[in-house]
């Protein structure tokens, strides 16, 4: 433990912050891992003890004022934990009915968990009885303890290339969350079974392409053996190095060099696509957790922060219109931000957000982490519509294509809003789909299209919550004049504009500059006699960094600019204009 955070803690022990007398149990050695109660008096402890050791899950007492704290212990915490002194329940393991699905039959007649074989089968079955429209993805081919990670893979023509937008949805990286896991496969074998027959479903795979990863853990869930499941320890919340996925993501505040194999996998399949949105899938609450988990909402707010209240309102709203009453009602009647509940470093939903440019959610489904086997089919029920609906919310905002304005191919660009993003909230597309997807809150917005080498534009849309506006923006290539028009596509096209180490940069016999690249100077040259030089200078956006008048032979003082690429225009009375690409050392 750390010495600071480990101090900090212990200065709210002696302040008597934790009221709880409960009874205090001695952990087992032979636990791999354990849940405990304690009780707190404000957030803030609640932020504290969360420095050292995981939060599982937060409740305020209304009678009383205080937090009931869940946190979840590694076996490697366990002396940590108890060396503190604070007064702890230790949280006995549920026993609920578990019956396990044997054969794929089993399965989808839907009271009942699969076997490790039974899964992987069933997602087999699923792309051989629906080649058209499903196939399996491996994200990682063998766990530590053999397991696979799976996705299938959901849209029409499924083996062809698309420009729709990519969503994902994936559950159960804490093993012992296992009621996602079933809805998984409920959804996935709904879509493919409804296809064409009913309209929602039939929207969803024409329209969006579609990832569905059941089970991140399964070293956790089957940790016993591969044929049965349930609370911890039967199940863990661990992978098989006894490290919680979800607090493991690089993200605005985590470096990790070593990434946990899951987690590794999951980085490299994100960055492999263009995922719009995301959900993921956990149990042991009822509410919908939306970004950020590593701050509160008084240090940093997301920058479409009204959209996620309005889709995580959208998505609370549509449970409890199908579902039991009291149901999804944790937190605020069901949403949270994330961080505002209890902060998180390492959340995949972060990381998501952050790092991909995605917008990720986190839905707790279900107080009991493991519903009985007769129960967990409601989950899929009440859940179902929303699930649904929130697919969909990919496709909304505003969204187009970028493109080169001479050849009409795709570019990879920055779709930025002005005013309204922050920390890599904008969209970027790529080369390989030449739509981007903006989801966002209704309204009116200045956006500015952006790409390297290539003129930036600003335009304005205006969206309509649960609708879609398309917004098409073609940029043509630099270098551009100081109103970002393009400059005139009859300048002299340079020798080598790839080139980084030219020391005589000739564009015309009438005019050479020297030397190119340059620390401190540029001089121009050439048969100008005496004629008066205009020059200005862009960036590589064509925005106008600096202009002024010289003569030839006369140094153009560089120390101002940064290093880095520029284009400079020397203009004159006679031989017109000509432009240069420069590099300043």
């Amino acid at each position: 433990m750390k010495i600071k955070n480990f101090l900090l803690i212990a200065i709210l022990i002696s302040g008597t912050v934790f009221a709880q007398n409960g009874t205090q149990k001695n952990f087992s050695n032979q636990l791999p891992e354990a849940y405990v109660n304690v009780t707190l008096k404000t957030q803030h402890e609640i932020n504290v003890l969360a420095q050292e050791f995981n939060i599982d899950k937060v409740s305020y007492d209304n009678t009383n004022g205080n937090y009931k704290v869940r946190v979840w212990l590694p076996q490697r915490q366990f002396e940590d934990f108890e060396n503190l002194g604070i007064p702890y329940q230790l949280c006995e393991p549920e026993r609920p009915g578990i019956e396990m699905a044997t054969t794929v039959e089993e399965m989808l007649q839907c009271n009942r968990y699969p076997t490790y074989p039974t899964y992987t089968a069933l997602m087999d079955t699923f792309q051989k009885r629906y080649p058209n429209i499903c196939q399996i993805d491996t994200i990682l081919a063998a766990t530590p303890n053999g397991h696979a990670l799976l996705a299938a893979h959901i849209t029409a023509d499924v083996h062809t290339p698309n420009c729709r937008p990519q969503f994902f949805y994936t559950s159960t990286m804490h093993g012992d969350e296992v009621t996602g896991f079933y809805c998984m496969l409920r959804l996935i074998d709904y879509l493919l079974t409804k296809y064409q027959k009913d309209i929602q479903a039939t929207r969803i795979i024409d329209n969006f392409d579609l990832w569905v990863c059941p089970i991140e853990n399964p070293d956790g869930t089957y940790r016993t053996n591969n044929s049965t499941l349930g609370n911890s320890p039967t199940s863990t919340r661990a992978n098989a190095h006894g490290v919680d996925l979800n607090r493991s993501y690089p993200g605005p505040n985590m470096n990790i060099s070593n990434l946990e194999p899951e987690v590794a996998a999951m980085v490299a399949f994100a960055g492999n696509h263009r995922f719009v949105m995301s959900a993921n899938y956990h149990g042991g609450s009822e509410l919908a957790n939306y970004p950020w988990d590593t701050w509160t909402s008084s240090k940093k707010r997301h920058a479409d922060d009204a959209w996620w209240a309005y889709v995580s309102r959208r998505y609370a709203d549509t449970v409890h219109l199908n579902s039991a009453k009291y149901y999804f009602t944790d937190e605020n009647d069901g949403i949270t931000l994330g961080g505002d509940w209890y902060v998180v470093d390492g959340s995949r939903q972060d990381y998501m957000n952050y790092k991909q440019h995605c917008r990720e959610i986190t839905m707790e489904i279900s107080t009991s982490k493991v519903p009985s086997s007769s129960d967990v089919d409601k989950f899929w029920q009440y859940n179902r519509q929303a699930m649904l609906n929130y697919i969909e919310e990919a496709g909304r905002g505003f969204h187009g294509a970028v493109t080169d304005i001479t050849t009409g191919k795709a570019i990879e660009a920055t779709v930025f809003i002005n005013g309204h993003d922050s920390l890599n909230s904008e969209a970027i597309t790529s080369t390989d789909s030449i739509n981007y997807y903006r989801p966002i809150k209704g309204g009116t917005y200045s956006v500015t299209f952006s790409a390297e080498g290539y003129c930036s534009e600003t335009t304005e849309v205006t969206t309509t919550d649960g609708a879609a506006v398309r917004l098409d923006m073609a940029l043509w290539p630099l270098p551009c004049d100081s109103t970002t028009t393009p400059i005139d596509t009859n300048d002299p096209v340079i020798d080598n504009p790839d080139s980084t180490a030219i020391t005589d940069f000739q564009i015309a016999n009438a005019i050479t500059i020297y030397p190119n690249p340059a620390k401190e100077k540029i001089f121009i040259k050439g048969d100008i006699s005496s004629q008066q030089i205009h020059y200005q200078y862009f960036d590589i956006y064509g925005k106008l960094i600096s202009e002024g008048e010289t003569q030839p032979e006369k140094a153009i003082e560089l120390n101002s600019l940064p290093a880095g690429i520029y284009f400079l225009r020397i203009k004159t009375e006679k031989q017109g204009q000509k432009t240069f690409k420069i590099i300043k050392q």
